[in-house]
Protein backbone atom coordinates (compact mmCIF):
# COMPACT_ATOMS: atom_id res chain seq x y z
CA UNK A 1 0.00 0.00 0.00
CA UNK A 2 2.74 2.44 0.91
CA UNK A 3 4.67 1.51 -2.25
CA UNK A 4 1.58 2.55 -4.23
CA UNK A 5 1.44 5.82 -2.29
CA UNK A 6 5.11 6.42 -3.06
CA UNK A 7 4.50 5.75 -6.77
CA UNK A 8 1.48 8.07 -6.68
CA UNK A 9 3.57 10.87 -5.17
CA UNK A 10 6.26 10.36 -7.81
CA UNK A 11 3.64 10.46 -10.54
CA UNK A 12 2.11 13.67 -9.16
CA UNK A 13 5.51 15.28 -8.94
CA UNK A 14 6.46 14.31 -12.49
CA UNK A 15 3.22 15.78 -13.78
CA UNK A 16 3.68 19.02 -11.89
CA UNK A 17 4.10 22.14 -13.97
CA UNK A 18 7.34 22.85 -12.13
CA UNK A 19 9.36 21.27 -14.89
CA UNK A 20 7.96 23.55 -17.56
CA UNK A 21 7.77 26.86 -15.76
CA UNK A 22 10.04 29.86 -15.96
CA UNK A 23 12.21 31.44 -18.57
CA UNK A 24 15.51 29.91 -19.64
CA UNK A 25 18.51 31.04 -17.66
CA UNK A 26 22.14 31.24 -18.74
CA UNK A 27 22.70 28.06 -16.75
CA UNK A 28 20.09 26.25 -18.86
CA UNK A 29 22.05 27.16 -21.99
CA UNK A 30 25.27 25.82 -20.51
CA UNK A 31 23.82 22.61 -19.13
CA UNK A 32 21.37 21.63 -21.86
CA UNK A 33 22.18 21.89 -25.50
CA UNK A 34 19.18 20.74 -27.53
CA UNK A 35 19.96 18.00 -29.98
CA UNK A 36 18.08 15.73 -32.29
CA UNK A 37 16.26 12.98 -30.47
CA UNK A 38 16.31 9.46 -31.88
CA UNK A 39 13.02 8.64 -33.52
CA UNK A 40 10.61 6.34 -31.73
CA UNK A 41 7.24 5.04 -32.75
CA UNK A 42 4.59 7.47 -31.51
CA UNK A 43 2.99 6.49 -28.23
CA UNK A 44 -0.76 6.84 -27.68
CA UNK A 45 -1.12 8.87 -30.86
CA UNK A 46 1.47 11.45 -29.86
CA UNK A 47 3.42 12.90 -32.78
CA UNK A 48 6.70 13.01 -30.86
CA UNK A 49 8.05 10.90 -28.00
CA UNK A 50 8.89 12.87 -24.86
CA UNK A 51 10.96 10.64 -22.56
CA UNK A 52 9.65 12.36 -19.42
CA UNK A 53 6.09 11.63 -20.59
CA UNK A 54 7.00 8.00 -21.37
CA UNK A 55 8.40 7.52 -17.84
CA UNK A 56 5.28 9.17 -16.41
CA UNK A 57 3.06 6.77 -18.38
CA UNK A 58 5.08 3.77 -17.19
CA UNK A 59 4.82 4.90 -13.56
CA UNK A 60 1.09 5.54 -13.98
CA UNK A 61 0.65 2.05 -15.41
CA UNK A 62 2.51 0.52 -12.45
CA UNK A 63 0.39 2.54 -10.05
CA UNK A 64 -2.83 1.18 -11.57
CA UNK A 65 -1.47 -2.38 -11.54
CA UNK A 66 -1.13 -2.57 -15.32
CA UNK A 67 2.53 -3.55 -15.48
CA UNK A 68 2.35 -5.13 -18.95
CA UNK A 69 4.54 -3.07 -21.25
CA UNK A 70 6.03 -0.79 -18.59
CA UNK A 71 9.50 -2.25 -19.10
CA UNK A 72 9.19 -1.48 -22.82
CA UNK A 73 8.11 2.10 -22.09
CA UNK A 74 11.02 2.60 -19.71
CA UNK A 75 13.45 1.06 -22.22
CA UNK A 76 12.16 3.47 -24.90
CA UNK A 77 12.64 6.46 -22.58
CA UNK A 78 16.15 5.28 -21.70
CA UNK A 79 16.96 5.03 -25.42
CA UNK A 80 15.89 8.65 -25.96
CA UNK A 81 17.84 9.83 -22.92
CA UNK A 82 20.89 7.91 -24.21
CA UNK A 83 20.68 9.85 -27.48
CA UNK A 84 20.44 13.17 -25.65
CA UNK A 85 23.36 12.30 -23.40
CA UNK A 86 25.44 11.16 -26.38
CA UNK A 87 24.78 14.57 -27.99
CA UNK A 88 25.57 16.43 -24.76
CA UNK A 89 27.12 14.49 -21.85
CA UNK A 90 26.40 17.48 -19.58
CA UNK A 91 22.61 17.42 -20.16
CA UNK A 92 21.61 17.16 -16.51
CA UNK A 93 17.90 16.93 -17.35
CA UNK A 94 18.56 13.83 -19.46
CA UNK A 95 20.84 12.38 -16.77
CA UNK A 96 18.15 12.93 -14.12
CA UNK A 97 15.45 11.46 -16.35
CA UNK A 98 17.53 8.43 -17.29
CA UNK A 99 18.41 7.92 -13.61
CA UNK A 100 14.73 7.77 -12.66
CA UNK A 101 13.87 5.43 -15.55
CA UNK A 102 16.81 3.14 -14.81
CA UNK A 103 15.99 3.00 -11.10
CA UNK A 104 12.37 2.11 -11.95
CA UNK A 105 13.75 -0.93 -13.80
CA UNK A 106 15.95 -1.78 -10.79
CA UNK A 107 19.07 -0.89 -12.81
CA UNK A 108 21.66 0.26 -10.26
CA UNK A 109 23.31 2.33 -13.00
CA UNK A 110 20.59 4.92 -12.44
CA UNK A 111 22.39 6.07 -9.32
CA UNK A 112 25.52 6.79 -11.38
CA UNK A 113 23.47 9.09 -13.66
CA UNK A 114 22.10 11.00 -10.68
CA UNK A 115 25.56 11.33 -9.11
CA UNK A 116 26.96 12.60 -12.43
CA UNK A 117 24.19 15.21 -12.63
CA UNK A 118 24.94 16.27 -9.04
CA UNK A 119 28.65 16.67 -9.83
CA UNK A 120 27.95 18.76 -12.94
CA UNK A 121 25.44 20.93 -11.12
CA UNK A 122 27.70 21.40 -8.09
CA UNK A 123 30.49 22.59 -10.39
CA UNK A 124 28.10 25.00 -12.12
CA UNK A 125 26.78 26.26 -8.77
CA UNK A 126 30.32 26.90 -7.52
CA UNK A 127 31.48 28.67 -10.70
CA UNK A 128 28.51 30.82 -11.72
CA UNK A 129 26.44 33.55 -10.06
CA UNK A 130 23.67 32.22 -7.81
CA UNK A 131 20.96 30.62 -9.96
CA UNK A 132 17.82 29.02 -8.54
CA UNK A 133 17.42 26.79 -11.58
CA UNK A 134 20.71 25.04 -10.84
CA UNK A 135 19.66 24.37 -7.25
CA UNK A 136 16.26 23.12 -8.43
CA UNK A 137 17.85 20.68 -10.87
CA UNK A 138 20.30 19.42 -8.24
CA UNK A 139 17.42 18.99 -5.78
CA UNK A 140 15.71 16.73 -8.35
CA UNK A 141 18.85 14.59 -8.57
CA UNK A 142 19.10 14.32 -4.78
CA UNK A 143 15.42 13.43 -4.70
CA UNK A 144 15.92 10.66 -7.26
CA UNK A 145 18.51 9.19 -4.89
CA UNK A 146 16.12 9.69 -1.95
CA UNK A 147 18.63 12.00 -0.26
CA UNK A 148 15.77 14.05 1.06
CA UNK A 149 17.64 16.37 3.44
CA UNK A 150 19.93 17.55 0.63
CA UNK A 151 16.97 17.86 -1.74
CA UNK A 152 15.02 19.99 0.76
CA UNK A 153 18.03 22.27 1.31
CA UNK A 154 18.43 22.80 -2.46
CA UNK A 155 14.69 23.35 -3.02
CA UNK A 156 14.71 25.98 -0.26
CA UNK A 157 17.72 27.72 -1.83
CA UNK A 158 16.11 27.57 -5.29
CA UNK A 159 12.90 29.11 -3.98
CA UNK A 160 14.84 31.85 -2.16
CA UNK A 161 16.68 32.74 -5.37
CA UNK A 162 13.63 32.47 -7.67
CA UNK A 163 10.49 33.24 -5.65
CA UNK A 164 8.66 33.71 -8.96
CA UNK A 165 8.81 29.94 -9.46
CA UNK A 166 5.81 29.15 -7.28
CA UNK A 167 5.57 25.58 -8.57
CA UNK A 168 8.90 24.80 -6.88
CA UNK A 169 7.10 25.08 -3.52
CA UNK A 170 4.96 22.16 -4.72
CA UNK A 171 8.14 20.18 -5.35
CA UNK A 172 9.32 20.99 -1.84
CA UNK A 173 6.03 19.80 -0.31
CA UNK A 174 6.13 16.63 -2.42
CA UNK A 175 9.68 15.74 -1.37
CA UNK A 176 8.67 16.16 2.27
CA UNK A 177 5.76 13.76 1.67
CA UNK A 178 8.09 11.28 -0.03
CA UNK A 179 10.41 11.48 2.97
CA UNK A 180 7.48 10.66 5.29
CA UNK A 181 6.44 7.71 3.11
CA UNK A 182 10.00 6.37 3.21
CA UNK A 183 10.09 6.74 7.01
CA UNK A 184 6.78 4.86 7.36
CA UNK A 185 7.98 2.11 5.00
CA UNK A 186 11.17 1.72 7.04
CA UNK A 187 9.20 1.61 10.31
CA UNK A 188 6.83 -1.02 8.91
CA UNK A 189 9.78 -3.03 7.70
CA UNK A 190 11.36 -2.94 11.15
CA UNK A 191 8.08 -4.02 12.78
CA UNK A 192 7.69 -6.83 10.24
CA UNK A 193 11.21 -8.10 10.97
CA UNK A 194 10.57 -8.47 14.70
Amino acid sequence: MLRLLSLALSLIVMAAPALASGLPTPADNVLRIPGALPSLPPTSGDAAADPDEIVRKAMEAKLTGNIVGTEDLLAAAIMIYNGRIASNPKDVDALNGRALARLETDDPGGKNDAYTAIELLTTAINTTPPDGTLYHKRARAYRTLQQFDLAVADYNRAIALRPDQTSWAFDLRAVNLERRVKEVNEAESMIGNQ
